[in-house]
């Protein structure tokens, strides 16, 4: 199986005249596959297809931008696919299903608090961002919490950037309290010094990643069809 993944990225360079990719490397690609984490397979994945689209522009430098244009965008739609498959095959590890029922059960669903206090550190970082905060409460030294949020990709659709949040900054949180009743909670929103108020969106499930995934792979094909339909390179 691992070795048709191989020659499936290796069939971004189908089309071409010139010789594919060698042997060895998808050998190479499949063994790295098996040995690997999950998450470290997809970027492997990612990146063996990207060198399969640039390879045909060393083969050839004699193309056409038209047709180097096309094979990107169809690097790009393979991989999206490739991508979707490895982490449809990650999502049906019943471990995988388990961590993650562990992860957001030791959130309160049924409980919101708020919590005001100064930024302590904003941990902008994979697989989950998070805000270190500072919260008086009336006794001599602040109490630390320590909030979780979504991971940075998808705190950026929401407008959020590395440098939203700096040490000393005055904020409010809303989020779900740890059910054990220690300093923690799932991030809800956050009102900033300036009144705006940000979220970070619903809880970024193995699910939500895995449609996320699938609407980045319908674009990419979607991509490959308009350019098409405007540019022949003759191929």
């Amino acid at each position: 199986m691992l070795r048709r993944i191989a020659i499936f990225i290796d069939d971004t360079t189908a089309w071409h005249a010139q010789p594919r990719l060698p042997l060895w490397v998808m050998d190479y690609v499949a063994t790295t596959l098996a040995s690997r984490s999950a998450y470290l397979r997809l970027a492997l994945a990612a990146a063996a297809a990207a060198l399969a689209a640039i390879a045909p522009a060393f083969a050839d430098p004699q193309l056409s931008a038209a047709c180097l244009e096309m094979d990107r965008l169809r690097a790009t739609a393979n991989t999206s696919k490739l991508l979707v498959d490895l982490f449809q095959a990650r999502l049906r590890d019943e471990k995988v299903k388990a961590e993650e029922n562990k992860y957001f059960a030791r959130f309160d669903a049924e409980k919101t608090i708020t919590l005001s206090g100064t930024v302590k550190e904003f941990q902008w970082s994979s697989p989950r961002a998070g805000i270190i905060l500072n919260v008086v409460n009336g006794e001599a030294q602040p109490a630390t919490w320590m909030v979780e949020m979504n991971s940075p990709a998808g705190l950026v659709r929401l407008g959020w950037r590395s440098k939203t949040l700096t040490p000393g900054m005055p904020i409010t949180l809303t989020i779900h309290p740890l059910r054990d009743g220690s300093n923690g909670g799932q991030f809800l929103t956050a009102t900033l010094p300036d009144g705006r108020q940000m979220d970070g969106g619903p809880p970024a499930t193995h699910q939500t990643r895995l449609q996320s995934l699938r609407n980045q792979a319908a674009a990419a094909d979607r991509a490959v069809a308009e350019f098409l339909q405007r540019f022949d390179c003759g191929r």
